[in-house]
């Protein structure tokens, strides 16, 4: 009686490892099965009990953005970092303030990319307000959509 009771226990408990093994990655060592999962815990990605979510999911802020660019050469990363010293964008000890902030004179500007005039930004926002293209701010629905029957059909 003693016995079946420890077989009761232990049949599923074996079963379970064979079908373990049997699922296992074929070619993967031990080591490197472990340091896989050393990684992907550092990472926060082993899902916990605690509601299914992984480490990243519940406390995004203590780990890394997950980066979807591909890895820079490390002479690109030198060639960045040198035009950025010399452009003054580079965050300094003092006050978490750039060098071109604290001496604009010292450094060039950028190239201002010329935008609309005064008179065509105005010209703009009437023809927007007497076709009813303007939001409301509140609702988020232009006047258009909310009074159809006081606007002319939009032109598709």
């Amino acid at each position: 009686m003693k016995n079946a009771r420890y077989l009761i226990f232990a049949g599923p408990m074996m079963l379970a490892l064979a079908a373990g093994a049997a699922y296992a990655a074929p070619g993967m060592s031990r080591e490197q099965v472990q340091k896989e999962l050393a990684s992907a815990m550092r990472a926060g990605e082993v899902t916990t009990r605690f509601q299914g979510l992984t480490p990243r999911e519940r406390f995004p802020d203590l780990y890394p953005a997950a980066s979807s660019e591909l890895r820079k050469s490390r002479g690109q990363v030198q060639a960045e970092l040198v035009a950025a010293l010399q452009a003054g964008d580079v965050v300094t000890r003092f006050q978490g303030v750039t060098p071109h902030d604290r001496f604009p004179d010292r450094y060039s500007t950028a190239p201002t990319v010329p935008g609309k005039t005064r008179a065509q930004v105005q010209a703009e926002r009437d023809a927007a307000l007497k076709t009813g293209d303007v939001s409301d701010g509140f609702q988020g629905l232009t006047p258009r959509e909310l009074f159809p029957d006081l606007y002319p059909p939009a032109a598709n």
